[in-house]
């Protein structure tokens, strides 16, 4: 995923400590990723996907996220 616009969501740089990503908001992974949103919050609340919350927002890392998708990635048979 490149960063910019997609989806209408722009990927946003953000600093967290000494660590800089390009962060997405929950609607653009509800958006492409086609999960819904209390997916993602159980996903949160169990640890299972990596995310932060900066001033009460909840925003993701486009790389940990791609990089999580990857290793739970199963093809078909």
């Amino acid at each position: 995923m490149p960063n910019g616009t997609y989806g209408g969501v722009r990927g946003t740089e953000t600093k967290v400590g000494q660590k800089t990503f390009v962060s997405r908001p929950t609607r653009f992974y509800i958006a492409v990723i086609a999960l819904h949103r209390r997916t993602l919050q159980n996903f949160r609340n169990d640890n299972i996907l990596p995310y932060y919350k900066i001033g009460g927002k909840v925003i993701y890392d486009e790389a940990e996220i791609e990089e999580w998708l990857n290793s739970n990635y199963h093809p078909r048979y």
